[in-house]
């Protein structure tokens, strides 16, 4: 069993502002990662050694978040959310970048998906790079996961399920075989499920009574990461 490390082995970002969502480039030189800096609230990348500080990839965004760099080391794609009526709408983008200087090659691009009406929540990149698998919210706990291409047109339907958790997040395996999320499971908990993202029928993976979130899969295809949390609640009196 290995030990837990006492201290972080570098630290190659310190500031006040909300920086969160970090994604390595493929060559691990770069980091991408979501920033309230100089009150923006975009993409922002940063050489992964520390070396120089972080720099805006898009601006005008509202709570961009979920960067993930495409396999090929030449995109990133992220949601925002754009204004419609009393509450924003997130969609998905996408943005040229450059793995190996760091440059933008294309300006930020909306991602156009036809028919879909939802809010996207987050994405993951196909190993050849050309599609997008990513998670939404439909309606009222209701969630669904789709595949569309890079370049946008018609979404294919994954998986539709009920759950009230929102931004649980998904994991795709290397091969893109198959997609892991989180969904209400029949003990009342949280759990990991996964389903081919071919199509089929999701089974349960985790059986603990604990409530995870927000999966991942290692680059190998062998184990899935994941978060766990308690909803915990105290109610108090106090007499005047």
């Amino acid at each position: 069993m290995e030990t837990p490390a006492k201290a972080p082995l570098a630290v190659i970002r310190a500031s006040s502002s909300e920086d969160q969502g970090l994604d390595w480039s493929p060559n691990g030189r770069w980091i991408v990662l979501h920033s309230h800096a100089n009150r923006s609230d975009d993409i922002w990348i940063q050489p992964a050694d520390g070396s120089a500080p972080a720099r805006l990839v898009t601006r005008g965004g509202r709570e961009s978040g979920g960067p993930r760099w495409s396999p090929d080391g030449a995109w990133i794609a992220y949601t925002t959310g754009l204004p419609e009526g009393n509450r924003p709408r997130f969609a998905l983008f996408t943005a040229g970048v450059d793995s190996a200087t760091g440059r933008v090659t294309h300006d930020a691009r909306r991602v156009s998906i036809d028919g879909f009406l939802g809010n996207v929540e987050q994405s993951e990149w196909s190993p050849t790079s050309d599609s997008l698998l990513f998670s939404a919210t439909e309606g009222r706990d209701q969630r669904a996961i789709y595949v569309v291409g890079r370049e946008g047109g018609l979404p294919r339907l994954v998986h539709r399920f009920a759950s009230e958790q929102q931004f649980s997040g998904v994991g795709v395996s290397p091969d893109f075989r198959w997609v892991a999320f989180i969904a209400p499971a029949n003990d009342g908990h949280f759990q990991v499920f996964r389903v081919p993202i071919a199509g089929g029928v999701p089974a349960q993976v985790t059986f603990d009574p604990t409530d995870k979130t927000q999966p991942a899969v290692s680059r190998d295809g062998t184990r899935i990461a994941f978060t766990v949390f308690s909803y915990r609640m105290q109610f108090w009196m106090i007499e005047p």
